[in-house]
């Protein structure tokens, strides 16, 4: 059953990938499918390569509010 479902993300992805509803929930699919198959077995830098492809399909809100960090600025805060 998972094959079928791997075959259908993949096959139906030049599609819906484009869609404005589904295609963020499309693309979260795809990278579940390539970080499992990075897990699974080695094809180089493949899976690495095309998780960074679909990053770009994701809301542009998703990726910064995952990559913001608190940065000290070694001074200490004002109180006012």
């Amino acid at each position: 059953m998972a094959t079928y479902a791997a075959f259908a993300l993949e096959a139906l992805a030049p599609i819906l990938l484009w869609l404005p509803g589904i295609g963020s929930a499309w693309a979260l699919g795809l990278l579940a499918l390539h970080a499992g198959l990075e897990l699974a077995n080695n094809h180089g830098s493949w899976q690495i390569l095309m998780s960074a492809a679909l990053l770009t399909f994701l809301p542009a809100a998703w990726i910064t509010r995952s990559s913001a960090h608190e940065r000290p600025t070694g001074r200490p805060s004002s109180t006012t």
